[in-house]
């Protein structure tokens, strides 16, 4: 699907997009977070001021930009862990580094 894209255009066309349009929105670009070249043409890894991250592809050859949203990875949490150990493992009786673990995957931003 094209998509309309509104760039900052110096030395060569596209050099940095400001706004773009996604699902009858207009989206701002807070942040570039990655531009890097493909042998198709330009990309961008772009995130908007509510915090959504989008992936913007210009195809030179046809002179048109995608847009793709990247989907958040969800956090890592013990709860999603325990599906994949055993149920012999489980029911071993925590020792003090256990309990540290487990204590600490209820903390924010600790491993």
């Amino acid at each position: 699907m094209t998509e309309t894209v509104t760039c900052h255009s110096g030395v060569r066309y596209g050099e940095r997009p400001i706004a773009f349009q996604y699902a009858g929105e207009r989206l701002q670009v807070a942040e570039v977070e990655r531009a890097w070249r493909e042998p198709s043409g330009l990309l961008f890894m772009a995130s908007t001021p509510d915090g959504r991250r989008f992936r913007l592809a210009y195809c030179e050859q046809t002179d048109h930009w995608t847009v793709q949203p990247i989907r958040k990875k969800e956090p890592l949490t013990m709860n999603h862990v325990s599906k994949f150990i055993s149920h012999r493992v489980n029911r071993v009786p925590p020792s003090g580094i256990r309990r540290f673990f487990d204590i600490a995957a209820t903390m924010d931003d600790v491993i």
